[in-house]
């Protein structure tokens, strides 16, 4: 009978123990998929912000640059449409390059994109626009937009008059402390307005791909399938596609069919989803039951 009892409580231990290994396994699994669909999910909503937002700092740093200097047919000389940065322009004594160019927004400035940034975007420019290869390099500092912090080096090299080339490495934390890392290699091109005196009238074709972390630690990468479309007349990107696969799930963004508005979709696994792009990344969470 002892032996009887013995033989049955380890039975009950051994069912306890694998009761316990599979319930662990289970919570494992459900979270390891929710962490894979906050990616997938939470990566949409950065790629329409950084796409959209890095072509406006752009579009803004262009149209800020001494008069002297042109980039993509863009003279410079404005700080925007609403003007409410402050611009510092400094030279080496005796010479004319590098330029070093200062816009601050100090603790809050409405862009004319409709957000609110602060900080500083520090850009230097190594030589005439009409020289190919020279460089300009844009940094920022203690610079965010409607909180969320920006940091990075972007390098254009001119390539011709018309066209640039940007290696990006950046980073950008949202106001809840998440962080998300990228690099891209793009092609920049003006393809309407650059013989105009208007600078509302310039439409630009960005090309290329890029790739980086969640802030979840997973990778991703995005490639411009259909050049995204940009100008100085409306806040959002209007057209082109990218492909962005994060954890081996691909997406498919299109920002639309020209139409200055902030609506995209994003298409997975046949089904088609709108976006209302923002200029704040919001976490979504999508849970699975495992």
């Amino acid at each position: 009978m002892k032996r009887e009892k013995q033989t049955k409580s380890r039975v009950s231990h051994h069912l306890m123990l694998m009761a316990g290994i599979l319930l662990m396994l289970v919570a494992v699994s459900c979270k390891e998929d929710e962490v894979s669909n906050v990616s997938s999910e939470t990566i949409l909503e950065e790629t329409a912000f950084a796409e959209n937002l890095f072509s406006s700092i752009m579009l803004e740093v262009e149209d800020a640059l001494p008069a002297s200097f042109a980039i993509n047919g863009r003279f410079g000389g404005g700080l925007g449409k609403f003007g409410c940065a402050t611009r510092t322009v400094e030279t080496s004594e005796g010479e004319e390059y590098p330029i070093v160019m200062t816009l601050d927004y100090g603790d809050s400035c409405d862009f004319w994109n409709g957000a609110v940034m602060s900080g500083k975007i520090i850009t230097t420019i190594s030589g005439p626009r009409n020289e190919v290869g020279t460089e300009i390099i844009t940094t920022f500092e203690d610079f965010t937009v409607n909180d969320h912090q920006v940091e990075g080096t972007f390098q254009h090299i001119i390539i011709s008059e018309a066209i640039t080339s940007t290696t990006e490495e950046s980073a950008i934390t949202t106001p809840e402390g998440e962080t998300f890392t990228r690099s891209s290699n793009r092609t920049r091109e003006i393809v309407s307005g650059q013989d105009t005196e208007d600078r509302d009238d310039n439409v630009y074709h960005t090309s290329g791909a890029s790739s980086g972390t969640t802030p979840d630690g997973v990778r991703y990468s995005k490639t411009i399938t259909s050049p995204l479309v940009s100008s100085r007349d409306c806040r959002w990107i209007t057209s082109g596609t990218i492909e962005s696969t994060v954890d081996d799930v691909t997406t498919i963004i299109d920002f639309g069919d020209g139409t200055c508005d902030n609506i995209a979709t994003s298409t997975l696994d046949g089904e088609t989803e709108e976006i209302t792009m923002d200029f704040r990344v919001k976490r979504m969470y999508r849970h699975r039951r495992g």
